[in-house]
């Protein structure tokens, strides 16, 4: 019996779901197929349904514009 009340329980909260946010979860589908279709690299996860995409790293490039560097503090700096 309790196994029934999940079973409406689960099927009740997919409905909301769906009637919330199933434009999100469209637009994320779209999103994911335009990667794919990119060939962005991409691990499909079989047991959990999760797609994880591997970007490029990108070099961090730090920029300051100071016209006194020879007078630069570690303290004014940080």
């Amino acid at each position: 019996m309790s196994l029934d009340i999940q079973d409406e329980i689960h099927r009740f909260i997919n409905v909301i779901r769906s009637k919330r946010f199933g434009k999100n979860d469209e637009c994320l589908k779209n999103k994911a197929s335009g990667l794919m279709e990119d060939g962005i690299p991409y691990f499909l996860d079989k047991s959990t349904r999760q797609i994880n995409f591997s970007f490029e790293r990108t070099p961090i490039k730090t920029y300051f514009k100071s016209s006194g560097l020879d007078k630069l503090d570690l303290k004014k700096l940080v």
